[in-house]
């Protein structure tokens, strides 16, 4: 169940979000109702032990127009703006680049983070699948992309 994402507009910018659907078929978002909102996120570096170290938890406003917020919980109070398309049934991808506010950093001042994510039938949780790299100030990668999983759950009011 979705609705169709014709001519949406979202994402201004960021690659794949416009591109138009090779058969020429209408495309679908997950339903707005059931993917907006704010939600928690909370997981881990992929291979990473239980324990402290590998964590990560941050706050995730989707928007039904396609775009969305982030804040990170960590050190270098990391917030990030980015798009969500549809990835098919109650599926969705997301782009999102994240400013590190660490003033120590002397190279990285960002991280450019692509996710996956399956909604619950009911709406309350997704599974979420990330992959974020670290990018120098000029644009090149500062290191090797970081695989993680983790479980996000709707804020409700």
């Amino acid at each position: 169940m979705g609705v169709p994402a014709v001519g949406r507009g979202c994402c201004q910018g960021l690659p794949g979000c416009h591109d138009p659907v090779p058969d020429g078929s209408v495309g679908t978002v997950p339903d707005p109702v059931l993917a907006s909102g704010a939600w928690r996120l909370a997981g881990r570096r992929l291979g990473d032990r239980e324990g402290p170290g590998g964590e990560f938890c941050a706050l995730v406003l989707l928007t039904a127009d396609g775009t969305l917020s982030v804040s990170v919980d960590d050190a270098t109070g990391a917030t990030g703006i980015g798009g969500w398309r549809s990835a098919g049934d109650r599926r969705l991808v997301a782009h999102v680049e994240l400013f590190l506010r660490d003033p120590t950093l002397r190279g990285p001042d960002r991280v450019v983070v692509r996710a996956a994510a399956e909604l619950s039938p009911d709406g309350v949780s997704a599974s979420v699948r990330l992959r974020w790299r670290l990018v120098a100030r000029r644009g090149g990668a500062a290191g090797p992309a970081v695989g993680c999983e983790g479980r996000a759950e709707r804020l409700q009011p």
